[in-house]
């Protein structure tokens, strides 16, 4: 009796489990059907946009004018300058103008040329960075400019004597915590001399889109570069030569210690600030010709202090 029961027991359940199994099974025959899904495609960053043609416009104004930590106007001045950019920035052309703000030129006898223009300096530039993707050789980013500019004075303009001609170079190496950068200048239209500098710094993103950059740059002269900035007897007043004869020498020239303050506003438009210490450090004798470098005598001191203030546009 109880393995009848038994029987009738599993007999039951098979039936049961057989029902089951032929329900269940136009479920798995639909599954069966589906094709396997593909596995999602890897994500591919797009390419850069290339642009054959960019322009960039920038006015920028400044407390003072200098060159080579050097006075050229002790008040304030206005820098427009044009760029246009080819093949990526492969090529630059570009025009700097300068424009007087006040009747300094008339103190300093080139004549009254407020709200004109001083000077011109057209020029082009080719830039190319050299990547280690591309060059296993190097250990790290190159970064490399050529430059050409021709600095004509608006001052007098029946008279080119005062036109300058710069050939320019500078290697930089932008993936380093601390860039430096190298600069070699050559003049080749009026004093013919040699400037080199060197500058380190590096960016602080204070907030999106906003970069702090201190830096910090020496210059050094050649001797006929010293001799074409500083050794002009009217800048001191001397008849017998000595000065002009401890200046017949190369020598470290300027030192800038410089704060600047950059905001990208949108893909087109950035503004910017930077206030500067500029000072001749390190040579007694190119200090005191660089106090006596200023025209009117307005200014008699190796250093100075110069701030100033930009907007860019680019296209």
């Amino acid at each position: 009796m109880i393995e009848f029961c038994m029987l009738n027991a599993i007999d039951n359940w098979l039936k049961s489990a057989l029902a089951v199994g032929l329900l269940a099974l136009p479920g798995l025959v639909a599954v069966a059907a589906e094709p396997a899904a593909e596995p999602a495609a890897p994500l591919v960053e797009p390419e850069p946009e290339h642009r054959p043609i960019s322009a960039k416009a920038e006015i920028a104004f400044q407390s003072r004018y200098l060159s080579y930590g050097l006075i050229d106007n002790v008040d304030p001045v206005l820098f427009p300058r044009a760029d246009l950019k080819f093949f990526d920035g492969l090529l630059t052309l570009y025009t700097l103008a300068c424009f007087d703000l006040t009747d300094y030129g008339r103190r300093a006898d080139y004549g009254d040329h407020t709200w004109r223009c001083t000077s011109l300096d057209p020029g082009a530039i080719l830039a190319y960075e050299f990547s280690p993707e591309d060059h296993d050789w190097l250990p790290t980013k190159v970064g490399l400019e050529i430059e050409y500019t021709y600095e004509h004075m608006m001052q007098t303009l029946t008279d080119d004597s005062h036109d300058a001609q710069y050939w320019c170079l500078s290697l930089e190496l932008p993936d380093l915590p601390v860039v430096p950068t190298f600069y070699y200048e050559r003049e080749v239209q009026s004093d013919h001399g040699t400037y080199l500098s060197l500058k380190l710094r590096h960016d602080f993103e204070l907030a999106d889109s906003v970069l702090l950059t201190p830096s910090l740059c020496q210059g050094w002269g050649d001797r006929k570069r010293v001799r074409g900035y500083l050794s002009d007897p009217r800048s001191w007043n001397r008849e017998d030569g000595e000065f002009e004869r401890q200046l017949d020498r190369m020598g470290l020239m300027d030192t800038t210690a410089r704060l600047d303050l950059e905001w990208q506003l949108n893909d087109h438009l950035k503004v910017g600030a930077f206030v500067a210490f500029v000072g001749f450090l390190f040579d007694s004798h190119i200090a005191e010709a660089a106090r006596c470098y200023e025209e009117t005598g307005e200014w008699q001191e190796s250093w100075n202090f110069i701030s100033g203030v930009s907007v860019t546009a680019s296209f």
